[in-house]
Protein backbone atom coordinates (compact mmCIF):
# COMPACT_ATOMS: atom_id res chain seq x y z
CA UNK A 1 0.00 0.00 0.00
CA UNK A 2 1.33 3.76 -0.90
CA UNK A 3 1.65 5.96 2.06
CA UNK A 4 3.01 9.40 2.82
CA UNK A 5 5.16 10.15 5.64
CA UNK A 6 5.25 13.66 7.28
CA UNK A 7 8.45 14.65 9.70
CA UNK A 8 8.59 17.47 12.21
CA UNK A 9 12.14 17.38 12.23
CA UNK A 10 14.81 16.64 10.12
CA UNK A 11 15.93 12.69 11.62
CA UNK A 12 19.58 12.47 13.03
CA UNK A 13 20.01 8.58 11.95
CA UNK A 14 20.59 7.12 8.38
CA UNK A 15 17.47 6.02 6.58
CA UNK A 16 17.09 3.77 3.41
CA UNK A 17 14.62 6.11 1.71
CA UNK A 18 14.80 9.91 0.25
CA UNK A 19 13.48 12.59 2.93
CA UNK A 20 12.43 16.00 0.63
CA UNK A 21 13.00 19.26 2.39
CA UNK A 22 11.76 21.34 -0.08
CA UNK A 23 8.51 21.63 -1.36
CA UNK A 24 8.77 21.37 -5.11
CA UNK A 25 11.08 18.25 -4.57
CA UNK A 26 8.21 16.67 -2.46
CA UNK A 27 5.55 17.62 -5.16
CA UNK A 28 7.84 15.63 -7.68
CA UNK A 29 8.37 12.81 -5.54
CA UNK A 30 4.24 12.76 -4.87
CA UNK A 31 3.54 12.78 -8.50
CA UNK A 32 6.85 9.80 -9.54
CA UNK A 33 6.52 7.45 -5.90
CA UNK A 34 4.87 5.19 -4.23
CA UNK A 35 6.29 6.18 -0.98
CA UNK A 36 6.95 9.70 0.20
CA UNK A 37 9.20 11.47 2.99
CA UNK A 38 8.82 14.57 3.45
CA UNK A 39 9.51 17.67 5.93
CA UNK A 40 6.84 19.67 3.82
CA UNK A 41 3.93 19.46 6.74
CA UNK A 42 2.03 22.21 4.72
CA UNK A 43 0.72 20.01 2.19
CA UNK A 44 -1.01 17.79 4.80
CA UNK A 45 -4.45 17.21 3.56
CA UNK A 46 -6.83 14.11 3.56
CA UNK A 47 -7.45 14.72 -0.01
CA UNK A 48 -3.12 12.58 -0.58
CA UNK A 49 -5.59 9.63 0.61
CA UNK A 50 -6.89 9.57 -3.00
CA UNK A 51 -3.38 9.06 -4.26
CA UNK A 52 -2.06 7.69 -1.19
CA UNK A 53 -3.29 4.70 1.12
CA UNK A 54 -1.93 6.18 4.32
CA UNK A 55 -0.97 9.11 5.86
CA UNK A 56 1.68 9.57 8.81
CA UNK A 57 3.36 11.77 11.36
CA UNK A 58 6.43 11.35 12.67
CA UNK A 59 7.42 13.67 15.71
CA UNK A 60 10.92 13.31 17.05
CA UNK A 61 10.50 9.05 16.43
CA UNK A 62 6.77 9.03 17.45
CA UNK A 63 4.57 8.06 14.23
CA UNK A 64 1.15 8.66 14.28
CA UNK A 65 -1.20 7.59 11.11
CA UNK A 66 -3.45 10.39 10.53
CA UNK A 67 -6.95 8.54 9.11
CA UNK A 68 -10.36 9.14 8.43
CA UNK A 69 -13.13 8.16 11.35
CA UNK A 70 -11.95 7.71 14.96
CA UNK A 71 -8.06 8.28 16.00
CA UNK A 72 -6.00 8.16 18.87
CA UNK A 73 -4.66 11.78 18.56
CA UNK A 74 -7.81 13.31 18.50
CA UNK A 75 -11.49 12.95 20.26
CA UNK A 76 -12.91 14.56 16.73
CA UNK A 77 -14.25 11.88 14.15
CA UNK A 78 -12.43 12.94 10.98
CA UNK A 79 -13.86 13.35 7.81
CA UNK A 80 -12.70 14.83 4.90
CA UNK A 81 -14.24 18.02 5.01
CA UNK A 82 -11.67 18.61 7.63
CA UNK A 83 -8.62 20.43 7.70
CA UNK A 84 -6.06 18.42 8.41
CA UNK A 85 -3.14 20.55 8.36
CA UNK A 86 -4.88 22.78 11.04
CA UNK A 87 -5.91 19.85 13.52
CA UNK A 88 -2.34 18.48 13.14
CA UNK A 89 -0.95 21.78 14.35
CA UNK A 90 -3.46 22.08 17.01
CA UNK A 91 -2.62 18.64 18.45
CA UNK A 92 0.75 18.34 17.48
CA UNK A 93 2.89 21.41 16.57
CA UNK A 94 2.02 23.55 19.23
CA UNK A 95 5.05 22.41 21.75
CA UNK A 96 8.05 22.20 18.51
Amino acid sequence: MKYITFYTHYPNQEYRFHLSTTYNGTKILMKNEDNVHTTQICLLSFDLLEQFGKIFLDINGAKHELKLGKNTWTAKELRVSHNLFKLVQSNFLNDL
